[in-house]
């Protein structure tokens, strides 16, 4: 098969290119008996207007434009911005910008490749013994290198323009993939970038946990449908390319395709590593998000639910429990008025749910052990958040713009784990630096999930907003 001498009717394929095409044969007196003209080493175009359909340039397109987008966002709304949209909506902005830059350089790849790029084209050799009016034929173990970037093969196994169209969209569909995943990657760096410099994350020696955890990462969820494509993808390519002729073929093919990192770690160790190869070494990359470091207690209030401090604590009267001036109420710490009602209602929304009365337990263990003075002034809020890796932790956050909370808070709440996750356009109108508000920023800013959270007072409505279609995770009353 690979020595057929090839006619017009047929296909070759680009290795930089999305689409198969015919050859345009120009000497229309060489031609079979049939009709149909022989292919010479002076035909280097094809009868389709898009030509191979240049794919080149898609994924540099792709990861250009997502930095671009990336860039503007943070510029736009600063570190605690990026923070506030947390990785999955980096990644979904960067995946975003990278389809379109692909897109884009689909459209001008496809109108430059056309007839424009046949005359970059040469053939590696010809069939000497075969002269068709003063030139040599062409046979299908021929290929024709392109100066701008591709070598152009005899695809035996595509027999119609139906076949050809199909697996260029299919090539067409997963190029955008690729550049989907591309500014997706682009995104998550914004999102590292950002929480380095707002402290946030911080990067950590690799360890085998690290590794296993990333190395998983990368076969599930999106991440593994994408291989699943991919190497569907390069099974469909070898198999028009007439390389698969078994079982063992076609598994190969999908292993190439659907885990490149086999071939890159091979580049690697031969010598022969391209600079992509070298992204291998990111599953090494070991992300830590820095726990915020509660400052010694002094007693000394924080302000009102939004930061701002009392009269009575602007003119320097607040005793200080340091000093000995211990409030009256610390050790008996009374409850707030109505407060036996609110513990009731609680308790009648989980009966018969163990798991839920146990963090509405916490909170009422956070009350008890609360001032009269903190009851009046702040919120504390406890939560149960699922980490990234399946994990589980408590955290524990205050309202108020420094979210300072207590020793004797934390071991109520039964966590040293405090979020003080804040933001400096927070205010008494939109309730940013709420105690429920800023513990749902930091679980976005890590990639976690709020499974149930509650609070010392009934969640207001600015907060009931933020929780927006996850209100069912909220253990406690709104307001």
């Amino acid at each position: 098969m690979g020595n057929k001498i090839i006619t017009e009717k047929d296909f070759w394929m680009c290795s930089s290119g999305a689409v198969p095409a015919q050859l345009q044969g120009t000497r229309k007196s060489n031609k079979k008996s049939s009709g149909e003209v022989y292919i010479t080493v002076a035909d280097t175009a094809t009868s389709s207007w898009i030509d191979f359909g240049c794919t080149k340039n898609m994924l540099l397109a792709a990861i250009i434009t997502a930095v671009a987008v990336v860039v503007v966002v943070a510029l736009i709304v600063g570190t605690g911005g990026v923070a506030a949209i947390g990785l999955i909506g980096m990644m979904a902005i960067g995946a975003a910008a990278g389809v379109a830059g692909g897109v884009i350089a689909a459209i001008d790849g496809a109108l430059k490749c056309g007839q424009k790029n046949a005359a970059a084209r040469t053939w590696d050799g010809s069939k000497d013994n075969m002269i068709l009016t003063g030139t040599s034929a062409i046979t299908g173990d021929r290929t024709m290198a392109c100066s701008i970037g591709g070598v152009v093969k005899f695809a035996p196994e595509v027999k119609s323009w139906t076949h050809a169209l199909a697996l260029g969209g299919f090539n067409y569909i997963t190029q955008l993939a690729g550049c989907a995943l591309g500014g997706a990657g682009v995104g998550a760096g914004g999102f590292l970038a950002a929480g380095l410099a707002g402290g946030s994350l911080a990067i950590a020696a690799p360890t085998f946990s690290s590794v296993l955890s990333n190395v998983a990462g990368g076969f599930t969820g999106i991440w593994g449908g994408s291989r699943a494509l991919f190497g569907l993808n390069s099974l469909a390519n070898e198999h028009a390319y007439g390389n698969v002729q078994d079982a063992g073929d076609a598994g190969e093919a999908l292993l190439n395709g659907g885990v490149p990192e086999i071939g890159m770690a091979q580049r690697i160790f031969t010598g022969q590593a391209q600079p992509s190869d070298y992204l291998l070494f990111l599953y090494l990359l070991n992300i830590k998000a820095k726990g915020s470091k509660p400052p010694a207690e002094d007693g000394t209030p924080q302000g009102d639910k939004d930061g701002n401090n009392s009269p009575r604590e602007e003119k320097g009267n607040q005793p200080r429990e340091e000093d000995g001036n211990q409030p009256k109420d610390e050790d008996s710490a009374p409850q707030n008025k109505g407060k036996g009602d609110e513990k009731q209602n609680r308790q009648n929304d989980v009966k018969g749910n163990a798991h839920e009365h146990s963090l509405v337990d916490k909170i009422d263990d956070v009350q008890k052990t609360m001032t009269e003075g903190e009851a009046s002034r702040t919120t504390y809020s406890v939560a149960k958040v699922k980490l990234a890796d399946g994990s589980t932790e408590l955290w524990v956050a205050a309202a108020g713009k420094k979210g300072y909370v207590p020793p004797r808070i934390r071991k109520a709440a039964g966590t040293e784990k405090v979020v003080t996750n804040k933001v400096e356009e927070g205010n008494s109108q939109n309730r940013l630096n709420d105690a429920e508000q800023t513990i749902l920023r930091e679980a976005k800013a890590q990639g976690a999930t709020v499974e149930e959270i509650g609070a010392t007072r009934p969640m207001c409505p600015m907060c009931q907003k933020a929780f927006d279609g996850h209100l069912h995770t909220v253990k406690t009353p709104l307001k």
